[in-house]
């Protein structure tokens, strides 16, 4: 089944986690997270705090969508879809006013297996802000490592702001190809290493990054 949580406001640390899977033919349930003021993930060990959907065999991964005017996540805190079958990933849907990443945590899309990534959609209608590269780096993922094509990525905001390492990566390592990154901001700017990544280190090719910044750029540091 599918997971609705509806809240003024949801918080998930210490390596809690909403979880859907389908290891078998069934479609996988789809998690949907609404809270009227605010969201916040953070925090967890070898579990990190976060929502997830996955699928491991012929059955499709259920979709995340996350509604909120505050999306706070840190400290590994992950929202993830991932396939390593041939079913197909879910795909996440995040509509916010703001968005903050740091200290690692990560929205990541990823197949493994012969499935497709899902595709990433983030909407937020004042501003994102990713920054943060300890043990891995903050931002937005979306992978392929065998045959499956990884999900596309896609960025809408007045303000993006990115930094300390923080990372938007489309990439494939394997057969199938990278998906495409494509930004719909009006004003961004990119400092201390922060990168904008599409790669390919297999046989699958690499996506393109689309940037239609309608006001300003800005792009410094290492």
């Amino acid at each position: 089944g599918s997971i609705l949580l509806n809240a003024n406001n949801l918080s998930l640390t210490g390596g809690a986690q909403v979880v859907t899977s389908t290891t078998g033919t069934g479609q996988g349930g789809s998690v949907t997270a609404n809270a009227g003021e605010s969201i916040s993930i953070s925090g967890g060990g070898s579990l990190p705090s976060g929502l997830f959907s996955t699928a491991s065999s012929t059955g499709n991964a259920g979709q995340i969508t996350v509604s909120t005017p505050t999306l706070t996540m840190g400290e590994s805190g992950t929202i993830s879809v991932a396939t390593e079958g041939s079913g197909n990933a879910g795909n996440i849907t995040l509509n916010v006013g703001n968005l903050t990443q740091t200290g690692g945590a990560q929205v990541v899309s990823s197949t493994t297996g012969a499935g497709a990534g899902g595709n990433l959609t983030v909407t937020a209608t004042n501003s994102i802000f990713v920054s943060g590269s300890g043990s891995q780096s903050s931002g937005l993922f979306s992978t392929a490592s065998s045959t499956g094509n990884a999900g596309e990525v896609t960025v809408s905001t007045q303000t993006l702001t990115m930094g300390d390492g923080g990372t938007i990566s489309v990439a494939t390592s394997g057969a199938g190809n990278a998906g495409n990154v494509l930004m719909n901001v009006s004003n961004f700017s990119l400092t201390g290493g922060a990168q904008i990544v599409s790669s390919t280190s297999g046989a699958g090719q690499g996506g393109s990054v689309t940037d239609n910044a309608t006001d300003s750029g800005s792009i410094s540091g290492q």
